[in-house]
């Protein structure tokens, strides 16, 4: 947050890289939310490369070898158990199996069922949320033109908390 908010000020107070003015310069509004935009990407890109070294450190790799040996043990025990049973056990967990398969062939069905019927909820979300970042660039675009940063950022504030409710 504190990072935004400094790139909000820096933005705001109205420096400019471009010293040939070859391109019309952007309105405050467009730079903040570049800005804005800018700081999620690198809060995601950090979030990556976090998981990606966690990843590769030894602690991953001694985690994905424990849980490359359970699942062989697993398998080497449901073989084993598998050739212990007698006939009439072994037709029965076929059953079962065939049974099970049926199970998720019908869950498979109504979770996308379910999916179908959520899928206008999550559009009619998206759509709000969007109405409400562009009500937010409105109500912001007096700040960011008068450079009033104090009002822009009690006003930011207050409307990132009304985006998290």
């Amino acid at each position: 947050m504190k990072v935004f908010l400094v790139l909000a000020i820096a933005v705001l107070s109205g420096c400019n890289a471009n010293i040939f003015y070859a391109d019309a310069p952007k309105p405050q509004l467009e730079v903040l939310t570049d800005a804005f935009w800018d700081y999620i990407g690198k809060a995601t890109q950090t979030a990556d490369d976090t998981l990606q070294m966690i990843r590769k450190s030894e602690f991953g790799h001694e985690v994905n070898a424990r849980l490359a040996d359970s699942t062989d043990i697993a398998s080497q025990y449901a073989v084993s158990l598998q050739e212990q049973l007698p006939p009439a056990a072994q037709d029965l967990m076929t059953k079962i199996t065939a049974e099970a398969d049926v199970l998720r062939n019908v869950l498979t069905k109504e979770l996308s069922t379910v999916r179908g019927k959520l899928e206008p909820y999550t559009d009619d979300m998206k759509v709000q949320i969007q109405q409400r970042v562009e009500q937010l660039k409105q109500e912001l675009a007096p700040y960011a033109e008068s450079l009033d940063t104090e009002a822009l950022r009690a006003t930011l504030e207050q409307k990132s908390e009304e985006l998290k409710q």
